[in-house]
């Protein structure tokens, strides 16, 4: 009995390739088409359902997630003029517009996962935000909300036997520690923002590897152990938000990491809506943060980066960054060094 478990566990700890994973999903998909289950389907190829789905996700990101309905269309640039707009006064455009930007603020690089966390969004403000059962029950308005933003196609989906998978809203600390992804993602536009050069030449003006080295050497006071290639791959997987994080942390108005899961979700949402000249002037500091990187950072970390454009008619809020840590001094001196030591070799 032992000997079998052993050999059991075995077999679940094995490891596929990526073009292993590409061929068992081709095998999952050609059993699902001879009317088997899901999970038929997967035991027959040799996977867990879950593995299966996992891969699902790797290899065709937006695969089964809603397509964007005509509402749903809306860029960050517009969804930004929108709610800096103060004659806008179309409180169903203006959430439209909100849950657009707190999707954007998630998932700044993967459009495609907007518009399913906008139905989340819109289904979950308005079950826990009003004492309804039924849509018939729903104001006008807030009906026009969820017709506009639910695919008759989404609801058949979540009831057959492949339940649409959405984006997790879940941050999970980093390392045991009392912070998260996003807060990293702040404290490296943080870093960005405030760094003061060395002296003026240009190998001493911030740079994605400065501010690798800054993370790596627990100026912050966490850490989250990672290779230089991961770290650049985070950023320009997340970096155009970053300076968005910042602002939430250092010069704050509201909370935007706005999950549907939270019982406070809908008291949130309607506390920016009935604020709105403290949402304009909170967006006018992040397009002065936004700014501030694209005057600080060398060039060639700019290049991949799509920082939103703000409206013309926004007025940018000053921002004035706390000091960098005292300890920052001697590792942008080693920083220096090792930039030197390349250009010897």
């Amino acid at each position: 009995m032992r000997a079998h478990r052993r050999r059991s566990s075995r077999i679940r700890s094995v490891r596929h390739s990526s073009t292993e994973q590409v061929a068992l999903l081709a095998q999952f998909e050609e059993e699902r088409g001879k009317g088997r289950s899901a999970a038929e389907a997967a035991k027959t190829v040799g996977a867990s359902l879950p593995s299966i789905y996992r891969w699902r996700r790797s290899h065709h990101p937006y695969e089964g997630l809603p397509a964007a309905t005509p509402a749903q269309k809306l860029n960050i640039d517009a969804a930004i003029a929108r709610l800096a707009d103060d004659g806008n006064h179309d409180r169903l455009s203006f959430l439209e517009a909100l849950f657009k930007f707190a999707a954007w603020l998630r998932w700044p690089t993967r459009p495609g996962d907007h518009p399913a966390a906008t139905t989340a969004y819109v289904v979950s403000y308005l079950a826990k935000g009003h004492s309804t059962e039924t849509l018939d029950q729903l104001s006008d308005a807030n009906r026009d909300l969820i017709l506009r933003n639910v695919q008759v196609d989404t609801l058949k989906r979540m009831f057959s036997s492949e339940a649409l998978v959405g984006p997790s809203f879940d941050l999970w600390p980093i390392r045991g520690q009392k912070y998260n992804e996003l807060d990293f993602l702040a404290q490296v536009a943080w870093f960005m923002i405030a760094y003061e050069p060395l002296s003026n030449h240009p190998r001493d003006i911030a740079s994605l590897n400065k501010a690798y080295l800054a993370t790596q050497e627990g100026i912050f006071g966490f850490r989250w152990p990672m290779v230089r290639s991961t770290f650049r791959n985070f950023w320009l997987s997340y970096g155009p938000a970053a300076p968005f994080h910042y602002v939430e942390r250092y010069h704050p108005s509201f909370d935007f990491t706005l999950s549907p899961l939270d019982a406070t979700f809908a008291d949130s949402v309607d506390e920016i809506i009935e604020r709105p000249d403290v949402l304009r002037r909170h967006l006018g500091r992040c397009r002065s943060a936004v700014e501030l990187i694209r005057t600080k950072l060398d060039q060639r970390a700019l290049q991949r980066l799509n920082f939103p454009n703000f409206p013309p008619f926004l007025p940018v809020e000053p921002i004035l960054p706390p000091p960098l840590p005292d300890a920052i001094k001697p590792v942008m001196q080693m920083a220096v060094r090792g930039d030197k030591r390349k250009r010897h070799r």
